[in-house]
């Protein structure tokens, strides 16, 4: 992988807010306001430690997607604005189209669960629902044009979002 500018701005405008920025300013919010307990769910150490292990896994994801569509010193990001020239649909996008969104989706749900608060849960669902709008309306068709047949191909082999939901 190599470490371009553009990734570097990739990272901070998109992950870094979305999941640091956004949701701390919403549990400061929260606490500042005193909103306090409607917006608190729970926090029941074994529920924290599953949204522990939630963040822990899809930062992982988040990583190994970056890795695998900029391998090879590729020019480009994960993002729709500066994309990478060559089409990929290997190492984790031959298991989801989208890993890095489901991978920032799952941090998001784990850090709900994590802090027990409604407020991220919300969050999440924002994020979430803007996403399922988003990539199959605006994101995939301009892949389709971009890639053609490779990418037709590849969204009838692989799923949207989750692993292993794709219909044999």
């Amino acid at each position: 992988m190599k470490w371009t500018p553009g990734l570097t701005r990739a990272f901070f405008i998109v992950p870094f807010n979305i999941l640091l920025v956004i949701p701390a300013l919403i549990l400061w919010g929260v606490s500042a306001l005193k909103l306090g307990d409607p917006w608190k769910i729970f926090f029941y150490p074994p529920v924290a430690g599953v949204g522990a292990l939630m963040i822990a896994l899809g930062v992982w994801g988040v990583i190994r997607s970056v890795i695998d569509l900029t391998h090879e010193g590729e020019e480009g990001t994960p993002l729709p604005w500066d994309p990478p020239t060559k089409f990929r649909s290997s190492g984790i996008y031959g298991v989801t189209r989208n890993p890095m969104v489901s991978c920032v989706g799952f941090i998001s749900l784990g850090e709900a669960l994590l802090f027990g608060s409604m407020a991220l849960l919300c969050w999440c669902g924002f994020f979430v629902t803007v996403n399922l709008v988003y990539i199959p309306i605006i994101e995939e068709p301009e892949l389709e044009k971009r890639y053609g047949e490779a990418y037709l191909e590849y969204k009838k082999r692989v799923p949207r979002w989750i692993p292993g939901t794709r219909k044999k």
